[in-house]
């Protein structure tokens, strides 16, 4: 039932994040004093992507690296079940 909902989930984690992404930046914006530089910005949206990246190439390294090998290899598709299901 959750792949079937999937974009609707990834709607609502997309629209959640940019609600807290203005948040923050607009608490950066009130504690200085009411102003705000384009550095501030890009140091936030960086210390975000540093702690995602991690695990989304972690999840693709997973996917495309060790995935076909689970159950065989890519070129042997009788004993690979799994593979074609991903």
């Amino acid at each position: 039932m959750l792949v079937l909902l999937g974009s609707c989930l990834m709607d609502t984690f997309i629209t959640v994040s940019s609600f807290l992404a203005f948040y923050k930046i607009h608490n950066l914006y009130c504690s200085q004093g009411n102003r705000l530089t384009m550095g501030d910005i890009l140091k936030l949206y960086l210390k975000r992507y540093l702690r995602f990246a991690p695990t989304v190439l972690a999840v693709f390294f997973f996917g495309v690296y060790v995935m076909p090998h689970i159950h065989g290899s890519v070129s042997n598709t009788a004993g690979n079940p799994i593979w074609y299901s991903f």
